[in-house]
């Protein structure tokens, strides 16, 4: 999930940061219903500490927004690329990873190593 860029309302030119997702419960309200809880990504405005309560992007929403890919390697560059630097050095001496998931992870470790090419 990454979050989506929204500016605040308020500022109307500042960038709303993403704080966290989080269940929304309904203890005591009546305003819902069906299930005791809805998901929600809480954002920040930096400027005037405004929040905003947006609901999260559906699976199929999600995975309109997801890029195509030209190569199993970009494939596996995009699903590793919120990992860490040590789960990464874990995917290249695994024994249970493809190739191709291996190159992908030497990718972004030297991308991260010596910047962006």
């Amino acid at each position: 999930m990454e979050p989506i860029k929204r500016l605040c309302p308020v500022c109307r030119d500042t960038e709303l940061q993403f704080y966290k997702r989080m269940r929304l419960t309904g203890e005591g309200e009546d305003f819902l219903t069906g299930p005791e809880w809805l998901l929600v990504d809480v954002y920040l405005c930096p400027r005037c500490r405004r929040i905003e309560l947006y609901a999260p992007m559906t699976p199929l929403e999600e995975f309109e927004a997801t890029p195509e890919f030209h190569s199993d390697v970009e494939k596996f560059e995009w699903n590793f690329k919120d990992y860490s630097d040590k789960k990464l050095q874990k995917v290249i001496d695994g024994k249970d990873y493809v190739d191709d998931a291996k190159r992908a992870a030497k990718n972004l470790l030297m991308r991260r190593k010596y910047g962006e090419h």
